[in-house]
């Protein structure tokens, strides 16, 4: 008698169930970058408190670049990206637009923050709230995501 080990279940990134209304589609990469999102958002906040405390010491410990206009400008760039991915990729399960209201409104404060500069408390006041505001809208339109696909099941 030959024994043979049961196959790994494969899951595939993109998965369809049939509901009522059509086919809902849950897509794996959106948690990802919800998640990323959230975590970069954070980040966004924690380094526009921290840096100009810390400003003296920064280069010192090789971090001069933390404190760069052009390393500024593309973390909001990279945020924005996965903001609309996310976006996009959720929209589909929970259609709701305050998702979609609460990225642009991130995006816009940290975009704000940037162009007043970083430097005073003018500029970081938006940046800090746009941080937090893009990692609370991840984590919101992560939860309504899987509310949604719940409920499709």
């Amino acid at each position: 008698m030959q024994h043979s080990l049961p196959k790994p279940l494969q899951v595939p990134a993109v998965s369809a169930i049939a509901t009522p209304t059509g086919v809902h589609t849950h897509d794996a990469s959106g948690t990802l970058l919800d998640r990323f999102g959230a975590f970069l958002g954070f980040a966004c906040a924690i380094h526009c408190i921290a840096v100009p405390l810390l400003f003296g010491v920064l280069p010192a410990f090789g971090l001069g670049l933390l404190a760069d206009h052009h390393f500024d400008l593309t973390i909001i760039v990279i945020a924005s990206i996965c903001a609309v991915f996310a976006a996009r990729s959720s929209w589909r399960a929970h259609h709701d637009r305050r998702v979609v209201a609460g990225f642009v409104a991130a995006i816009a404060l940290l975009g704000l923050g940037h162009l007043i500069g970083e430097e005073g408390l003018a500029g970081r006041i938006p940046s800090i709230f746009g941080g937090v505001l893009l990692a609370l809208t991840h984590l919101a339109n992560l939860r309504m995501s899987r509310k949604a696909c719940a409920r499709a099941h």
